[in-house]
């Protein structure tokens, strides 16, 4: 999914995610979020990065949803998924927030 200092973002079929430290070898399976909703997300993009403010790595995780759970295009909105959420996770204390979401 991504890459960050030499750390590496993966998923597997399960829907699992882990970040692997190709150097050191270390594997480290990422939590479910309990943010999570139904898998029936539209996409999902996953970001991972460095916070230099608190000297940790964190996940970020775009969900888009559509509330008509068609997941279809809509025209009057020029949009296809009509909800987004944003969960963070941090390596440092293993944990998942809910961050604030932007319409776009």
């Amino acid at each position: 999914y991504a890459t960050c200092d030499g750390l590496v973002l993966v998923g597997d079929n399960e829907r699992k995610k882990f970040v692997l430290n190709p150097v050191t070898r270390e594997i480290r399976e990422v939590p479910p979020s309990p943010f999570a909703l139904d898998p029936g997300a539209c996409f999902i993009m996953h970001g991972l990065g460095y916070d230099s403010v608190s000297n940790d790595y964190k996940i970020v995780t775009l969900s888009f949803y559509d509330t008509d759970n068609e997941c279809g295009y809509d025209p009057a909105t020029d949009d296809y998924c009509t909800e987004m959420f944003v969960n963070v996770y941090s390596l440092k204390s293993n944990s998942w927030r809910r961050a604030e979401s932007s319409p776009y």
